[in-house]
């Protein structure tokens, strides 16, 4: 885990007597430290040198905007590599695979930093922490550095009044002294923290968020039911929760907080996601019944990815009834059509080509073509998953006789593969996905699904290596695009690789993790699938009595094995 090339390295020399015995008081397992002062920039760099003297695998997380632990989490989290950022358990994992890391935690005068930096402490031991702040606030040991006198802020340009509101930081820049500017990743800009606390008294939040909305409506697309695109960050998050929350207009505050409650679910913070969008629905009473439909429809989401599947369906059909009094047919055969996909994930086919025929004819009410080629997709893939091959392919020709974008091209050959591989065709299924990738899409979600195909061809190709390889990329990729069922298949998808190689311990330990994750999310059909997995290999290295309590479990799951 190395830092970012951009954070600041030119330590001042009235600094550098103080690295030593900071990184020593570390080395003994002390701190916190805090290094208290106005200047960013010696701040990070006094950090990077302790870090650099430590010689410990080091992450630099900026907290600015946080309002919470859970805040300062999901920035750990990305600082980090991880693909749920947000997730406690994923973070707290990845950090026991480097038994000593140093975490510079920046802008750290927080609400909720002592509790984060207690929170991993108590998941990971020998963590090391630097935390750079104006004032010190969590104990240990702080270090004062001298002060910097705030340049003039006079004749700023209009964005530095929305730079204070949003400390995280906006894409693009401006003409602002670096004087005034806090060390970001490129591309982006951020106040220093007492500049930002100046200007935000003079400037008028409801303004600046309506200037703002056009830098992310490319994010607010989640709303209505687009695909998570893989630049978007956690400081992307933090300015539309703030956006959804001073936006004069109730139907663009309603956009925003249904975009951040779907980031949220994505990145693994259901609850947060839920209290999110519920103050949303309280604020936004006067909002369009299509725009309070977008928050329920993103509650329903939060919900599903819980598991609480009756709760879930119960929240859809209240956005359904929305959408129908609206008469917003467009936005209905979306979000039913997108319904049908996470019932399909699941392996709820009659439930999954209901939803299926219900958005086509909405789809072709509206004269909308290629959402009536996503929907006989879904439909062919669903055939494949239940075996209906002459169907499928049928199903595939239809739907590749309309013309659609490049993401749902893609998305059919990878379906066309499936049914390749069903068919035993593996020199077929091999063309389709290597045409699939012809577009290059940078999408989480059409990502995994190639690596997921290309690893099931691995597998039955027995190329066991370039499977595991494949199924590891998918999980990551899925991870990322919040698809949390098919992360759990992809696990019982590593336990069959094993179990070919004749590994199989590790295939149990797969199949155990895989059942894991399928009861938290509520995937029943999945769980059936990997008990029956499971129950096979038990059968041939287990006792009877084993055996036995796996076959119990499995009469008691009321699903058809798929």
């Amino acid at each position: 885990m190395d830092l970012p090339a951009w954070i600041p390295t030119d330590l001042p020399e009235a600094l550098a007597s103080r690295v030593d015995p900071l990184a020593e008081a570390l080395a003994r397992g002390e701190g916190p430290i805090t290094l208290e002062g106005s200047d960013p920039h010696d701040r990070l760099a006094l950090a990077v040198a302790i870090s650099t003297t430590l010689g410990w695998p080091t992450i630099h997380a900026r907290l600015a905007g946080c309002r919470s632990s859970a805040d300062g989490l999901l920035l750990i989290g990305q600082a980090a590599g991880v693909p749920v950022p947000g997730s406690a358990v994923a973070v707290g994992a990845h950090l026991r695979l480097h038994p000593k890391t140093l975490i510079i935690l920046d802008d750290a005068d927080i609400p909720g930093c002592r509790a984060l930096i207690a929170q991993l402490n108590g998941m990971v031991s020998g963590l090391g922490w630097v935390c750079c702040a104006e004032r010190a606030m969590i104990g240990g040991i702080t270090e004062a550095l001298p002060e910097s006198p705030l340049p003039n802020l006079d004749d700023l340009p209009e964005r530095a009044g929305a730079l204070a509101l949003l400390p995280a930081g906006l894409p693009g820049d401006a003409p602002i002294s670096e004087a005034l500017l806090h060390p970001v990743r490129p591309g982006r800009q951020a106040l220093r923290w007492d500049a930002a606390l100046m200007l935000r008294r003079s400037t008028e939040p409801t303004r600046v968020a309506e200037r703002l909305l056009p830098l992310f409506e490319h994010i607010l697309t989640l709303a209505v039911g687009a695909s998570l695109q893989s630049e978007v960050i956690v400081e992307d998050l933090l300015a539309i929760r703030w956006l959804g929350e001073v936006l004069a207009d109730p139907d663009d505050a309603a956009r925003a907080t249904a975009a951040a409650g779907r980031l949220l679910t994505i990145w693994g913070q259901l609850g947060a996601a839920r209290t999110v969008l519920e103050g949303g629905l309280r604020r936004n009473t006067r909002a369009t019944p299509s725009a309070r439909a977008t928050l329920r429809w993103a509650e329903a989401d939060a919900l599903l990815a819980s598991g609480a599947w009756a709760s879930a369906t119960a929240r859809y059909e209240d956005a359904a009834a929305l959408l129908r009094s609206a008469r917003d047919v467009e936005l209905l055969a979306m979000m039913t059509r997108r319904w049908a996909d996470a019932l399909a994930a699941r392996g709820l086919i009659e439930e999954a080509s209901q939803g299926y025929r219900e958005a086509q004819a909405l789809y072709r009410q509206r004269g909308n073509t290629i959402g009536v080629a996503a929907t006989i997709r879904g439909t062919a893939d669903l055939a494949v998953s239940a075996g209906e091959l002459m169907s499928a392919q049928t199903l595939y020709d239809q739907a590749a006789a309309i013309a659609a974008p490049a993401v749902e091209v893609a998305n059919r050959r990878i379906g066309q593969a499936s049914l390749a591989m069903a068919r035993g065709a593996h020199g077929r299924a091999a063309a389709m996905l290597l045409k699939a990738e012809d577009g290059d899409l940078d999408l989480p979600s059409l990502k995994a699904n190639l690596s997921r195909r290309h690893a099931d061809l691995a597998l039955c190709q027995g190329e066991h290596r370039q499977a595991r390889e494949h199924t590891a990329a998918a999980i990551r990729s899925y991870a990322r695009a919040g698809e949390r069922c098919a992360i759990g298949h992809c696990t019982r998808l590593l336990g069959d690789i094993a179990a070919a190689e004749g590994r199989l311990s590790v295939a149990s330990t797969h199949y155990q993790r895989a059942i894991a994750l399928q009861v938290e999310v509520g995937d029943l059909v999945g769980l059936r699938r990997t008990l029956t997995h499971a129950e096979a290999l038990e059968s041939s290295v287990a006792t009877s009595e084993r055996t036995e309590r796996l076959r119990g479990f499995l009469k008691t799951l009321k699903v058809d094995s798929r």
